[in-house]
């Protein structure tokens, strides 16, 4: 979840949609969806929706369900079956016209005076979509991205992120560029990652793959990184 900068609103998580959330009366005002890109995982959710999967489901339970029961399960059906991305990481930049979403598929960009007029289980449009690297499982099936960090950079008119990719990436709102900020020679996919205040250092918490027998896990790496040095390096201004 994250907090609007100007302290009215807050934006959380939820079935792996935004719901906004009126902090003065503690009411959840709406939830909304970004719509998945054009895919294999959008038809077969789509797909799905059309032919009302999990019909079945309803008709045999619906005998030993009360109604209000029931509508409360058709209506998480239908949340689970939108052809959605689903949200892993939320940011706000110093201003909060934008909103920042990682997702399973990438970054989406979002405008906030959008979500505030949108309607409730509307569908939101990112204004911008970076697609994280495609990601493999062992098996050699597409896996997906997840982004877990979407911090921003204001003063320096970009948003970065990282997730399973294991490396920090830049979107530039000066010039539209995009490209790699922080690639480790060990891509360890990060869980965390912040800009310290004074953006002097990224900070940002990794974790090792599994490895070995039984899959174990080493501890989580917590890195510092000079921030400045590495804009520089990718061609940035500080």
């Amino acid at each position: 979840m994250v907090l609007h900068p100007a302290g009215e609103y807050m934006v959380a998580e939820s079935q792996g949609m935004l719901a906004l959330v009126h902090l003065p009366t503690g009411t959840v005002l709406k939830t909304l969806w970004i719509p998945l890109p054009s895919g294999p995982e959008r038809d077969i959710l789509e797909h799905a929706a059309s032919k009302g999967i999990g019909q079945q489901f309803f008709n045999s339970f619906e005998e030993h369900i009360a109604d209000r029961e029931m509508e409360a399960v058709r209506a998480r059906m239908g949340r689970h079956l939108l052809p959605k991305q689903s949200i892993s990481a939320l940011g706000f930049g110093t201003l909060g016209n934008y909103l920042f979403c990682g997702t399973r598929a990438g970054l989406c960009v979002l405008a906030w005076d959008k979500l505030l007029a949108a309607s409730d289980m509307e569908a939101i449009d990112p204004l911008a979509f970076i697609p994280a690297e495609q990601q493999l499982r062992e098996d050699g099936m597409p896996g997906h991205q997840l982004i877990y960090a979407v911090p921003a950079d204001s003063l320096g008119r970009r948003v970065l992120f990282a997730g399973l990719e294991g490396k920090a990436k830049f979107v530039s709102f000066a010039d539209g560029r995009i490209g790699d900020l922080l690639a480790p020679p060990a891509k360890r996919p990060f869980w965390q990652l912040e800009l310290t205040p004074d953006r002097t250092s990224l900070v940002g918490t990794a974790i090792p793959k599994p490895e070995g027998a039984g899959n174990k896990r080493a501890a989580s790496c917590f890195q510092i990184w000079n921030y400045k040095a590495l804009c520089e390096a990718a061609g940035l201004n500080w």
